[in-house]
């Protein structure tokens, strides 16, 4: 019997194994990423309640846009130098890291500035740890760079472990305060902040370039980032943006089950980044004609794997939401259904920004994020106002919609790629599995 066990408990590391060796990884290292916030959010929400939820959204979300903002698309550029050409990668990476530590002071102003207007009404201690929260920023460009080294290394398994270190540091976190009854507020950005040192220390253990030496010239770096900077801005804000500016206008309390709702809804996305992130080195050494032929190729991977997710979330939001969040949260399940509509969008959109990027088109990129963003926020807020939760639901598929659109036109992409087929589903698969 403990023959058995243990073959079995063999067999079954062997094929975890393999599988986040490849860019499957990439999308299973997302999953437990989405998966943990799934997890947490019941915890959240039956600790501190619907107000309580919607306060702590709107941090998460200033913890997660801040650092990516003040970024300057410095991951993107990294990404496409290294994919070009691996010899310099050691040069490129330390300069990113010398760029990065400039944005220690603009993180913790905005942190100031947001603990006095949108969010005065966090606790002090809530409002301490997330100014902490923000001085990591440096660390945290520091740590996206390291990722984009690791992607085009096809470093998967690395990457795995990198990935899912915060979410995972994040779960024990809050379950340990929870059962505790030590949950609330403060505790909960603290769990944020400390989770991120953490990635940033494995992750720096794990990456095996020198880390002092000569830099490349920090102004190209510096330019080529500022060029992909409004592409990552705004595909961030895009789908996060709207939980920090609906507060004033929806209030804490449908802003929780907003957030229950964007969750849920959006937890397959990460197929999309995986996707993009497994191709881009391709993309980005292709001629004219494979550029062209990729960008289509992947663009229909995506919609046709994001059709099915979108099946999914209609299916089981009905009676998950009230299962795991309680009847306090019932009203997110029709935004949930709304957005699970949109997430066909979302996931196609991380393959299309993907490929603009690694084909050097950066700007165009940067446009199709920007008018989505504009778009997007425009249309949360009227509809967040005149129909509350749902209509800032509605708001935000208009703004995925229109990144794609304007995405699909700038590309050139051909409207037949937008039709879900059984042929892209498989070579989603065949991508996710290193096959294609």
């Amino acid at each position: 019997m403990f023959r058995l066990v243990g073959s079995t408990a063999k067999r079954t590391s062997g094929a975890v194994n393999s599988v986040v060796s490849t860019p499957a990884g990439l999308l299973v290292s997302r999953i437990v990423a989405s998966a943990a916030a799934i997890v947490t959010s019941p915890m959240i929400a039956r600790s501190t309640g619907a107000d309580g939820r919607g306060l702590i959204a709107a941090a998460m979300t200033v913890l997660m846009i801040v650092p990516i903002a003040l970024a300057l698309g410095l991951p993107w550029a990294v990404r496409r130098r290294c994919a070009l050409s691996l010899d310099g990668r050691d040069l490129v990476v330390r300069s990113a890291q010398v760029l990065s530590l400039a944005m220690l002071v603009p993180a913790v102003v905005i942190g100031l500035v947001l603990n006095a207007t949108l969010l005065s009404a966090l606790p002090n201690a809530a409002k301490v740890w997330l100014l902490v929260g923000l001085a990591l920023t440096p660390l945290i460009i520091s740590r996206n760079c390291l990722y984009s080294l690791l992607v085009v290394q096809n470093r998967f398994r690395a990457l795995f472990l990198a990935t899912v270190s915060q979410p995972l540091t994040n779960v024990i976190l809050i379950l340990i305060l929870f059962v505790s009854g030590s949950l609330n507020i403060a505790s909960a950005i603290a769990t944020t902040t400390t989770s991120i040192l953490v990635s940033y220390i494995l992750t720096s253990s794990i990456d095996d370039s020198k880390k002092f030496g000569k830099l490349v010239s920090l102004r190209s770096l510096l330019r080529e980032s500022l060029a992909s900077a409004g592409a990552q801005i705004s595909e961030i804000a895009s789908y996060r943006l709207n939980q920090l500016v609906l507060l004033p206008f929806i209030g804490s309390a449908a802003l929780g089950n907003y957030a229950v709702a964007v969750n849920i809804a959006l937890a397959p996305a990460p197929v999309g980044q995986a996707i993009g992130t497994a191709t881009f080195r391709e993309s980005a050494n292709l001629d004219t004609i494979g550029k062209k032929e990729i960008a289509a190729r992947t663009l229909n991977a995506s919609v046709s794997i994001g059709f099915c997710a979108m099946l999914g979330i209609l299916a089981v939001t009905p009676w998950a939401v009230p299962f795991f969040f309680g009847s306090e949260f019932r009203a997110a399940v029709m935004a949930a259904q709304i957005l699970g509509i949109g997430l066909i969008f979302v996931v196609a959109n991380y393959t299309l920004t993907s490929n603009m990027i690694a084909q050097g088109l950066n700007l165009r990129a940067s446009f199709a994020q920007y008018i989505g963003f504009v778009v997007g926020l425009l249309a949360v807020i009227g509809f967040g106002v005149a129909f509350g939760l749902t209509g800032a639901a509605v708001g935000s598929v208009v703004g995925f919609a229109t990144t794609s659109l304007a995405s699909s036109v700038l590309l050139k992409v051909n409207i037949s790629a937008w039709m879900p087929r059984w042929s892209g589903l498989v070579n989603s698969i065949r991508i996710l599995r290193g096959k294609a």
